[in-house]
């Protein structure tokens, strides 16, 4: 009898012990923090502030602003860093803003001092770089966050960068007759135009 109770306490304890378990890993796939850098295909890359070294941040690149001002302009230098053994890829990026009205979000990715080599899609709120990079390239996303003279007070806002990184053989480019790249198309899935 003492045996029987002994296995049945020892059963339950393996199953809270198995949902604790599941449970931590749980939060540490779901947590709120942003994946930065999606890859697909033999590349490697890092999102990280220019000029940093070492290894990427496991809760991703993000610009918290605690007290913005009016005219203020906050200096910031996101970059995607290529690794040394990495193919050629195709990169886009997209940037988000937490913490203020849609209207103000919008406000200040229209503010962000953009680097020219990239190109906006509003149908998919996507910045694509213009060209295939290479193995150890470093690419800026941008340099300045700059807030709109008419706002009045301070605001807290976050701005956070989600980059896609593709193997050039994995995707073919769709590029306007301006040569600026609009959006991917998977290879295989190529359509006529």
């Amino acid at each position: 009898m003492k045996e029987r109770k002994f296995f049945r306490i020892a059963g339950l304890f393996m199953i809270l012990a198995a949902f604790w378990v599941d449970g931590m890993l749980f939060l540490r796939v779901q947590g709120n923090s942003p994946v930065s850098v999606v890859t697909v295909g033999d590349v490697s890359a890092m999102l990280m502030e220019a000029g940093e070294a070492g290894a990427e941040d496991e809760e991703g690149w993000q610009l918290v602003v605690e007290d913005a001002r009016p005219g203020q302009a906050i200096s910031c230098n996101p970059v995607v860093c290529m690794s040394d053994d990495s193919k050629q890829a195709y990169i886009r990026a997209k940037v988000s803003v937490e913490g203020l009205s849609k209207k103000k979000g919008r406000e200040i990715l229209e503010h962000l001092e953009q680097m020219p080599s990239w190109n906006y899609n509003p149908q998919d709120g996507y910045y694509y770089f213009k060209d295939p990079v290479s193995a150890g390239q470093q690419i800026p996303i941008f340099e300045c966050v700059h807030i709109p003279e008419q706002w009045k007070g301070a605001d807290k806002f976050q701005v956070d960068i989600m980059v896609e990184v593709v193997q050039t053989s994995r995707l073919i480019p769709k590029i306007d007759a301006e040569c600026r790249m609009l959006e991917w198309i998977p290879a295989g899935r190529a359509k006529l135009d």
